[in-house]
């Protein structure tokens, strides 16, 4: 077995990710807009140029939520309403729509991330939240202090005063998990442009903020074309997630990102986790998570597909 670390805030320097950093480097916004806009269909494939590690497990988190999309006949109705389909495949996703993207990729934004009643983030590909409650509190935590960090990416409950709470039986003991409860998210309504490159923010690339806001977002913002911005914008779903926790130091929140070459079995490998209880998601340290999602991937028969595991925290 194998596993490597890393600060994805370090390692979007080292290539492949970025379309362009600004100054010097790569190509100018005009060159890139004629040479990474997109006809369709719109694919996304898993060993596609530039395709890191977070945009594969995005890629994953698009396939599972188009999978899981694909059992609701409401929302198979939304979407074909609003011109869109889509084709999966072990490897890519790809996507198709009538005329103007614009309201197929609105309709699919609107079904694939959502909020339950609880205040839970509700992602059809994990299924309901409350199903699952353990672990829906540690990624609500989780994607709080990572993805949607800022708070105008999002409305929820003020830092120190989480108003969200559920029970859940421990061995017999009954234990009370609080959580930030969230009414909206960037995920659900921000721009996303089908046909032209799209500039990231931090709510689909941790760390990648306009570096110099008086120079404009043309000079310093990242960049990328339509499907792998797209993948991005699924991250959030893709990723596994972990607490750490430590004596007298405030939690912590660990996403581990696995090298994925099959995406039907890394949906497979994912959803060992969502049985997982407090006991699981609770670790001392991210070398445990990506150890732990190693295990899980070894005892499952997978770790011959997703053989090496990036860890955020």
């Amino acid at each position: 077995m194998k596993a490597t670390w890393f600060c994805l805030r370090h390692a979007c320097r080292a290539g492949g990710l970025l379309g362009r950093m600004g100054g010097a480097m790569g190509k100018t916004v005009k060159e890139a807009r004629h040479s990474e806009t997109c006809g369709q269909p719109l694919t996304i494939s898993l060993f596609g140029p530039g395709m890191t590690a977070l945009h594969k497990v995005g890629l994953a988190g698009l396939w599972m939520t188009l999978q899981a999309l694909e059992s609701s006949e409401e929302a198979m109705a939304r979407l074909r309403k609003a011109g869109g389909s889509w084709e999966r495949t072990e490897t890519s996703v790809s996507l198709r729509w009538n005329g103007n993207p614009a309201p197929f990729f609105k309709t699919l934004f609107e079904e694939s991330f959502k909020i339950d009643k609880n205040g839970f983030l509700w992602f059809p590909a994990l299924g309901t939240p409350i199903d699952h409650p353990q672990h829906a509190v540690v990624l609500q935590e989780a994607v709080l202090g990572s993805f949607l960090q800022h708070g105008r990416t999002r409305k929820a409950d003020e830092a120190q005063r989480p108003q969200g709470n559920v029970s859940v039986d421990i061995d017999g003991t009954l234990l009370i998990l609080r959580f930030h409860r969230f009414t909206q998210y960037a995920h659900q309504d921000a721009e996303f442009s089908a046909t032209a490159v799209n500039y990231l923010k931090g709510w689909n690339f941790p760390g990648g903020a306009v570096r110099h806001v008086g120079l404009g977002q043309d000079s310093t913002a990242l960049e990328e074309p339509p499907e792998r911005a797209l993948a991005l914008r699924f991250a959030l779903v893709g990723a596994i997630y972990f607490e750490i926790r430590r004596p007298s130091v405030r939690p912590r929140y660990a996403l581990v990102h696995p090298e994925i070459s099959d995406l039907k079995k890394y949906a497979q490998a994912k959803a060992c986790f969502l049985r997982y209880g407090v006991q699981q998601l609770y670790l001392a340290g991210t070398a445990e998570a990506g150890l732990r999602v190693l295990a899980e991937l070894q005892a499952s028969g997978l770790l011959q597909d997703i053989n090496s595991t990036s860890v955020l925290s």
